[in-house]
């Protein structure tokens, strides 16, 4: 009886016992999601380990593997990874959707369409990065044959350098606007560079696609080089977690975010984005990939 009772004693203290901190996989050091991270330190009683990745893939597949409990991604890569991966499908589930990062696809001026990229050389960012995985959604939704290109991988910063040079034709970058990276470009180093804007079939094409995507527009001067008006979409980066990532957590997790987001928008101003009009208009289009924590946290409401 006396082992019995300690038995349970023990089990009792094993099984309430929460963790002593969450890893969330975030992404390079420089980058927002990064910075994200950081900024979710500031709550009280919220404690992470930040796992640096190459993004949006490798933070999917690190809370797969049990590498990280809770990842910052882009929904297309998302959705897309879903679709090729059951175990991702079954066991990574959408905590909270976050902001909006435009597709840059930059060339240099004498591409006039995507027909115009035809044996070129396209940068599509760094591998199981966000960017190299919209660029492959991309290339697929518009039916481009992919063998006809010249497929370049590596930084984004070294891309826009080759671009500079005209050692390569294109290249793509997600992020929300204005992209830090691309505000440095010297105007006179961007005489022959622009941002490619779509036509209506072509941005119809990508709305119309499984990936979540939205209309958006890059106004002219966003960019000091860029004077035109610029038709792309955005796509929605969010935050997952493991199915196993304790439901109570990710509710207290949700709650200090939107109890503190005038002190988050202090960290970045991209908080100003979260919403839980957005929270619940995603969640009604994909409930059934929701974290539960997140769901009985809308249900409190």
């Amino acid at each position: 009886m006396r082992f019995l009772l300690s038995f349970l004693v023990l089990f009792s203290l094993v099984s309430n016992c929460k963790k002593d901190y969450y890893t969330v996989a975030s992404g390079v050091s420089t980058g927002t999601y990064t910075q994200f991270a950081k900024s979710l330190e500031i709550l009280e009683g919220v404690k992470l380990k930040i796992l640096k990745t190459h993004g949006s893939q490798e933070n999917v597949e690190a809370v797969r593997d049990g590498k990280a409990d809770i990842a910052f991604t882009q929904i297309d890569n998302f959705e897309n990874l879903c679709m090729t991966d059951e175990d991702i499908r079954k066991e990574v589930k959408i905590v909270l959707p976050l902001y909006s990062e435009e597709l840059h696809l930059l060339t240099t001026a004498e591409i006039k369409s995507l027909k115009d990229l035809k044996g070129k050389s396209i940068s599509i960012g760094p591998r199981k990065s966000g960017i190299e995985g919209t660029a492959w959604g991309f290339f697929t939704i518009m039916g481009l044959d992919v063998s006809s290109f010249q497929i370049k991988q590596g930084s984004s910063e070294d891309a826009l350098t080759d671009l500079e040079n005209q050692k390569i034709d294109a290249m793509f970058i997600v992020a929300g606007a204005p992209v830090r990276l691309l505000s440095s470009l010297i105007p006179e180093k961007a005489k022959n560079i622009k941002i490619y804007s779509f036509n209506n079939r072509e941005r119809l094409k990508m709305l119309d696609s499984a990936y979540q995507y939205q209309k958006a527009t890059i106004s002219p001067n966003v960019y000091p080089w860029n004077k035109q008006l610029v038709k792309t979409v955005s796509v929605d980066s969010i935050i997952v977690a493991s199915e196993d990532t304790d439901p109570e957590f990710i509710k207290k997790l949700l709650k200090d975010i939107f109890k503190n987001q005038e002190t988050l928008r202090k960290a970045h101003s991209k908080w100003a984005e979260v919403s839980i009009l957005k929270t619940r208009s995603v969640t009604r289009k994909l409930a059934g990939q929701m974290h539960t924590g997140t769901l009985a946290y809308l249900k409190e409401l």
